[in-house]
């Protein structure tokens, strides 16, 4: 009996894994992309996270040494965006700077993707190298109040571990973000 309950449980569990990446749909299709760039974005705000850093961006901002706070998603969420991702009570914010990944990658994944900065990846990882391949989930929400550049970066949604370990509270936390919160829905089932 506890067997065929434990068989359940890994059935029920490997369904919800399944139907997390199965709701993703980019396809490509006339209405969900914009030059070969998907348009829409995740109702749960889940992405695989993938590092990249060039030396021009659509937005006309550099990438510099690859180690602030940037991302892509120019055509989801606009120039200079702010985005919050989280993992687990790791979070960031970060600064949208360019188009990409293309909507063909995204396809192969069978997931959207933020592609953002190598220090991200590494803040997240331990490396700093992300590919989609990886499989690195987070979640990320568009904050709609203004960003300051030195709010760029790391941030802890839990306060005592914030002050214990020296890093900065989130403060500007998406109202989508903060019910993912609350729901265990940024804590990303790889």
């Amino acid at each position: 009996l506890i067997m065929k309950g434990v068989v359940l449980v890994a059935a029920a569990v490997l369904m919800l894994l399944q139907a997390s990446t199965a709701a993703w749909t980019c396809k490509c299709s006339s209405t969900n992309r914009q030059n070969g760039f998907c348009l829409n974005t995740p109702t749960d705000g889940k992405y695989y996270l993938t590092s990249f850093c060039d030396k021009q961006t659509s937005c006309g901002v550099t990438c510099g040494n690859c180690t602030w706070p940037y991302a892509t998603s120019k055509v989801r969420f606009g120039c200079n965006a702010n985005l919050m991702c989280c993992r687990s009570n790791k979070c960031t914010y970060l600064r949208v700077i360019d188009t990409g990944p293309a909507c063909y990658v995204e396809d192969r994944a069978n997931m959207p993707i933020i592609d953002a900065s190598y220090s991200t990846c590494k803040m997240f990882t331990g490396s700093t190298s992300c590919g989609s391949s990886d499989k690195v989930g987070v979640v990320c929400r568009k904050v709609l109040r203004p960003i300051e550049n030195h709010e760029l970066g790391p941030c802890n949604l839990d306060a005592e571990e914030a002050r214990a370990t020296g890093s900065r509270v989130c403060h500007h936390i998406p109202d989508e973000l903060a019910e993912d919160i609350a729901l265990g829905n940024h804590l990303f089932d790889d």
